[in-house]
């Protein structure tokens, strides 16, 4: 080319004139443009390897060490296109999430699309933070799990205590890895299998350019990780097995009333008679079948709102004597239920408590200020029906038979509250309509422990998480660190069907339990209905009523639906975890390690992108019209 035609100048863009029919695509048809297109082909092959290798990893999948590779598609979108990354990211995460929250589907499926659209900026979030960092150089095998367990922890405050999926879940398969989270959490177990998937997605690079030294540094980089974790495990679990102390032949009941939720939520008198008859059946099949095996039921666990009527506080049971009423017969009830050569345990009800906020005044007690609560009680102290009718206590007293109660701190979004509700009321018109659960108020962050077994020792503790708190780390370590023994999950996860669900709730228990030496007892109105030892083992049986069949271990399926009831001795480790005492914290600070790779090491904006060591498709420049074709 000569220096003539080269200095020729390059016509400027067409403009459209007036009249012009020809049109510029709109937002959505450009939107569109990136994901079908000629090249998008092997985006959507991507797409399709993350979902098979997560649904096989995730409980129940059969195979739960793809985990150590499940995030590899993820970070080959998020670099295989430096005009598009962000539409493509927002497609993964919608998929990834949506996957990951299909229970949600036996409830509505609009409640899986809400919850997967409302997580997505945290997926794209992650993605323009760990391309930030690559692009100052920042270590690849650091920077990519570290910024994943923070999208883990982010997502935990963001969803109020409904975190899943979790990478964690997955390596529950091991009781090794389990008993390490002991020291940090189940992020350490994140940590690791986002290592993996970060390993793996440097793999064709390291086979392509035959990088062997590389190869094996990120090999032996993994299985070091993965062996200090499952040698640290091993040896808590040498350590601590023999320290545990059990309580038996003293025992905890945990009964399964399997009601339906079209019987729960029912506001037929009859329905609701038979859902609390049914518990008060199960609690007596409960307290004559350890008498019977020579031991001693010292509490009985109901599943969450298993008592189909509110308890009220002292003042609103003063305006509403029939509520009142209804209070004390229901606890008569429950005292009746008791076999008369059987020394009274406590009971653990789960039930809705009204109370009034301030000075506010209404004619329906449900009108008023509403907690998840689980109350303990004590039948002794209920008077007899045959006695004098009891008055409600002065204002802000307790009724001399409810020893403590624990209210629902984490209240899951959409579900169990409206965010922003006060602002926009027509979002709680819109929650209402795919939620029958009550606008519920959190309960107090710090909580007492409550006494379940008395002892020269100070006796067992518990400290309760009520349904979906158990899946938040933080209250349960709270719990731990206030003293709890025991912690008591009762629950309604009813909602979700026979899906993957169960086999999850089951893993997160196992992690909770193991990360705070605490015995995790969950009691399911369908199941699961469980005990974990402090370090993560399931321990007990659970005994089908009224069937006469053999009991079946509590992890089997085949409890799922069954009316019946769990009974077991609660262990206590007297020793809480390292995680207990420091939390979190050894995470927020490689956070900020990994932030002073970027911001300590600036680069220009039009520096080469290198993918742990190699040039990254971001550096080749790309048109960015519309209808460019995509490379890979």
């Amino acid at each position: 080319m000569s220096e003539a035609a080269a200095a020729v100048p390059r016509p400027p863009p067409s403009r459209r004139e007036p009249g012009d029919s020809r049109r510029e695509p709109g937002r959505l048809r450009r939107i569109a443009g990136a994901w079908f297109h000629a090249g998008a082909a092997g985006a959507w092959g991507l797409l399709a390897l993350s979902l098979v290798l997560h649904l096989l990893a995730w409980p129940p999948g059969p195979l739960p060490w793809l985990v150590l590779a499940a995030d590899a598609p993820f970070l080959w979108l998020l670099f295989r296109d430096p005009t598009r990354w962000k539409r493509w990211v927002f497609l993964y995460s919608l998929l990834y999430y949506g996957a990951g929250f299909w229970w949600l589907s036996e409830i509505t499926w609009i409640q899986v699309f809400l919850a997967a659209l409302f997580m997505t900026p945290i997926y794209l979030a992650a993605g323009a933070l760990i391309r930030w960092l690559v692009r100052r150089r920042a270590p690849w095998l650091l920077v990519v799990p570290t910024v994943l367990v923070f999208e883990e922890l982010v997502r935990t405050v963001y969803m109020g205590g409904m975190p899943l999926p979790m990478r964690s879940l997955a390596l529950t398969a091991s009781e090794t890895l389990t008993a390490s989270t002991a020291y940090l959490g189940a992020y350490g177990l994140s940590f690791l299998a986002a290592m993996g998937g970060a390993a793996v997605a440097r793999l064709p690079f390291h086979l392509r350019r035959r990088a062997w030294r590389r190869l094996l540094v990120d090999t032996v980089a993994v299985v070091l990780v993965g062996g200090i974790l499952s040698a640290l495990g091993a040896a808590r679990i040498s350590d601590r097995t023999p320290r545990i102390v059990s309580s038996a032949p003293r025992v905890l009941a945990a009964v399964q009333g399997a009601i339906p939720q079209s019987t729960k939520h029912s506001p037929d008198p009859d329905a609701r008679n038979r859902m609390f008859q049914g518990h008060l059946d199960l609690s007596t099949a409960a307290i004559e079948d350890t008498l019977a095996a020579g031991e001693e039921v010292v509490a009985v666990l109901w599943p969450e709102t298993m008592v189909p009527w509110d308890f009220l506080d002292a003042d609103l049971a003063a305006r509403f004597p029939e509520a009142w009423e209804n209070e004390v017969r229901i606890l008569q009830n429950v005292q009746a239920c008791v076999p008369p050569t059987s020394r009274t345990p406590r009971f653990l009800l789960g039930a809705i408590y009204q109370f009034r906020r301030g000075e506010e005044r209404h004619l329906d007690p449900r009108a008023y200020g509403a907690h998840d609560s689980l109350f303990l009680v004590d039948p002794v102290q209920v008077p007899a029906p045959d006695g004098p009718y009891p008055q409600p206590p002065p204002p802000g007293q307790r009724p001399a038979w409810e020893i403590a109660r624990h209210d629902k701190h984490v209240l899951v979004p959409g579900g169990e509250y409206t965010p922003l509700g006060e602002l926009l009321p027509p979002l709680r018109w819109a929650r209402n309509l795919v939620s029958v659960v009550p606008e519920l108020d959190p309960g107090p962050e710090a909580q007492e422990p409550l006494l379940l077994v008395d002892g020269p020792d100070g006796g067992i503790r518990a400290g309760t998480v009520l349904c979906f708190e158990l899946l938040s780390p933080a209250p349960c370590r709270a719990r731990r660190a206030a003293g709890a023994d025991v912690l008591l999950n009762p629950s309604n996860y009813g909602w979700f069907g026979e899906t993957a669900f169960r086999a999850q709730i089951r893993a997160v228990a196992r992690l909770r339990a193991a990360e705070t030496a605490a015995t995790v007892v969950v009691a399911g109105n369908t199941g699961p209905t469980l005990f974990y030892d402090p370090l993560g083992r399931p321990y007990g049986r659970f005994r089908p009523f009224p069937d006469e069949e053999a009991a079946e271990p509590l992890e089997s399926n085949a409890n799922t639906f069954r009316r019946g009831f769990a009974v077991a001795p609660l262990l206590v480790d007297p020793e809480p975890t390292p995680y207990v005492r420091w939390g979190d914290l050894p995470w927020y600070g490689l956070g900020l390690l990994v932030l002073g790779f970027g911001l300590f090491a600036p680069r220009s904006r039009d520096a080469p992108v290198t993918w742990g060591g190699y040039p990254s498709t971001c550096s080749e420049p790309r048109a960015k019209s519309f209808d460019s074709p995509q490379g890979v």
